[in-house]
């Protein structure tokens, strides 16, 4: 599970960012959650492409790398510090 990020809505992010004093670290993705699975769907609905995708457990499709099962961010930071969230993916 995760929130996609759709990078011209975290460019005007960073604009806003740069406009103020708050520097630091943050934690910045579209709201809303997915699934890998979702996110595909939603990818080749968007391209046009009429697919079946056929959604697998993290088990059957093996990476090189570890990958939680949760991938969410805490934005609490945007908020306290009185910036708009992105829209939802």
């Amino acid at each position: 599970i995760g929130s996609p990020t759709y990078t011209p809505d975290l460019a005007r992010l960073l604009v806003d960012m740069i406009e103020t004093e708050h520097y630091g670290h943050y934690h910045a993705t579209n709201e809303g959650l997915c699934t890998w699975y979702e996110f595909a769907r939603e990818i080749f609905r968007q391209a046009g492409i009429d697919v079946k995708v056929t959604p697998v457990t993290s088990e059957q499709f093996p990476a090189k790398a570890k990958r939680p099962s949760n991938s969410r961010m805490n934005k609490d930071k945007l908020t306290k510090n009185g910036f708009t969230h992105l829209p939802r993916w």
